[in-house]
């Protein structure tokens, strides 16, 4: 039997939740700072790690499809995309961090921050 595609949330999610894609392959979790004053030597120093990639306002950055200004620095911490649990990801990249949480209010309150989730899809293969 066939079932029906639905965009509908699942019961119970929050008011305002959109619903879309399919179940997930892989995935990738990133931890992000942002700031116009940001020196990525300074959070690699605070939160004792290397970031994935890093650069001051105004720096020129080097990337796969070719290369570009950064308009305000950044530091990434990037998991390497996997089948692993998105939570496992997580663990695993914050492990990797300080756990003073005086750092990491000095952190968030000086820059923007954000956790990032790329999510990669199980491709669906059409049927005929």
């Amino acid at each position: 039997m066939k079932t029906k595609a639905t965009n509908l949330p699942p019961i119970g999610a929050p008011e305002g939740t959109v619903w879309f894609g399919g179940p997930v392959d892989e995935a990738s979790v990133s931890l992000r700072f942002f700031g116009d004053d940001l020196e990525p030597t300074e959070i690699t120093r605070l939160l004792g790690c290397q970031p994935s990639e890093a650069a001051c306002t105004g720096q020129l950055v080097t990337c796969l499809k070719g290369s570009y200004t950064a308009r305000r620095g950044f530091w990434r911490l990037r998991s390497e995309r996997g089948e692993t649990d998105i939570a496992d990801q997580l663990t695993n990249l914050l492990g990797r961090l300080t756990g003073d949480l005086a750092i990491w209010r000095e952190l968030t309150a000086r820059y923007d921050a954000d956790l990032f989730l790329r999510a990669f899809p199980r491709l669906q293969q059409p049927r005929y």
